[in-house]
Formats: structure tokens, sequence, C-alpha cells
């Protein structure tokens, strides 16, 4: 008898310590993690309220978007299915009308419908706005180019009409002074165009392909590859008696335009 207590009292002593070893091992349940921020979103600053309302919107379009193409004719806006058929002046409309259809409402409409503005009226309406609220309108004109803030709205006119009258976009970054050209800034844009800007979603580049995917209209240009319809990417700007863009690169050809930025304000109190 004596015998058989040895064996049973060391396996007794050996399942304690893999319970204590099982124990000492077992770790504590982590908190999950918050999903990151997007990054669109983090330039949207306290004191920027309507231009933050813009970014916010432009958000919500380009997470929901999943096939897009650039048209002048037929439009499709189905933000909710995910499928936007536009052109600039009326991705735009899209944007501000959800936003506020006040602030919309007070640009002048010239599209053959007499319900949308074209670029031509973003243009010549900012141009004609004061430079500080006087509690005669909805949206002030920005004079420089460095002054820009997300949500702002940027806008240019062709000489020469022709199958447009310009080009209308959304401003949403802050400006940045170009690497290649002192006199140049660089701002992110988001508009609906025949063909991407630098490191642009449409062509599946740069850091918001992380935040919005989907397929965008593939067509040929001059026996180039181009993608069309809304997106989000770089272009290069310059303010002065020379006012001109860059379309897709810090150093590319300098495009002479017209170009004029408006910026939503508060609603006056009738």
């Amino acid at each position: 008898m004596e015998k058989r207590r040895i064996p049973i009292l060391l396996f007794l002593i050996a399942a304690l310590s893999l319970l204590m070893g099982c124990e000492r091992i077992t770790k504590p349940v982590e908190e999950e993690e918050e999903p990151p921020v997007n990054k669109l979103l983090e330039v949207i600053e306290e004191d920027n309220i309507w231009g933050g309302r813009v970014i916010t919107e432009v958000d919500r379009v380009m997470s929901l978007l999943r096939s897009t193409k650039y048209t002048l004719t037929n439009y499709v806006v189905n933000v909710d299915g995910g499928y936007l058929a536009v052109d600039c002046s009326k991705y735009v409309e899209a944007i501000l009308k959800e936003v506020s259809l006040a602030h919309y409402s007070e640009i002048p409409k010239s599209s053959s419908s007499g319900l949308t503005s074209l670029a031509k009226d973003y243009y010549n309406h900012f141009s004609s706005l004061p430079l500080q609220e006087n509690g005669t309108g909805s949206w002030i004109r920005i004079e420089k180019i460095e002054d820009a803030r997300p949500g702002d709205i940027i806008s240019y006119i062709h000489d020469v009409e022709g199958a447009t009258t310009g080009h209308v976009m959304i401003i949403c970054s802050y400006p940045v002074i170009s690497n290649y050209s002192p006199a140049d800034y660089c701002l992110l844009i988001n508009d609906a165009a025949n063909s991407g800007h630098f490191e642009d979603t449409r062509n599946n580049e740069g850091i918001y392909t992380e935040d919005y995917s989907y397929m965008a209209y593939l067509h040929f240009d001059n026996g180039e590859i181009k993608y069309s319809g809304v997106g989000i990417g770089n272009m290069w700007f310059h303010f002065g008696d020379n006012s001109y863009y860059r379309w897709s690169s810090a150093d590319g050809n300098q495009v002479n335009k017209r170009i004029a930025i408006g910026r939503m304000v508060d609603i006056p109190a009738n």
C-alpha cells in the first residue's frame, strides 16, 4: 500500500502545477480598439462649420461610391446606390444641395434647364462677392489661394466656351507650397472630371484609396488610358495677374485661367 501512495502523490502535484501554469499564461481580454478616423475628416476644425459640413458630405458620398463615370448628358445621381454619372457642376450641386439648399440657391443657374449652376456661374458669383460677411449673402470671396480652407469651392472658366464653361471643384485640404515652384500651392481636390489628378482615387492611387474603394470609368484619350468620374486628388494653383493651374503634377503644364474661390458663411437673418 505504501508503494502506491507515491505515484498518486506525484500525479496530484503534477496536475496542480499544470493548472497553476495555465493560470499564469492566461492573458487578459484586450479592449476592442476604435476604428481609425477617416483621413479626410481630420482636416475639419471647429471654427470651420460650413466647410466641415461640406467635407463630411464628401466623405459620405465617397464612402458609398462603388462606380462612377464622367458625362455631360444623362446624369445619374444615385448616392445611396453607389453610382454617380455626372460632370463637375452636377456633382458639386449634389453635395451643396445636401449640405444647404439655401446656399446653393444663391448661386445663379445658367444651365439649359435653369436648375443647375454651371462652372461659370460659380466663378462669376464668387468674383462679385465681398471679402467679409456683410449681412447680405451666404458666401464670401477668398482672395488668396493660401487662405483657402477645406470645404471652399474653387472654379475657373474658359475664355471661349465649348462643351463646358470651365470647371468647379471642392477643396479638401489646406494649401501647401509646392516643392517645385514656391509660387504654386498644392490643394487636395474633390471633383468630377474626365481624368484624375496626382495620386488620385480614380486611378486607385494615394492615401485615400484606403478609405474609398470604387471603380472609375476607363477610357482612352489620345491613346492614353484614363479614368473618369468622381474622385479626390492633388492639383496645383497660382493666383495673381497670371493665374493658372497644373492638373496632375507639380511640374506639369500650367494652364492659364481666371480662378475664383467661394466660402459658405452663415445665412443672414431676415
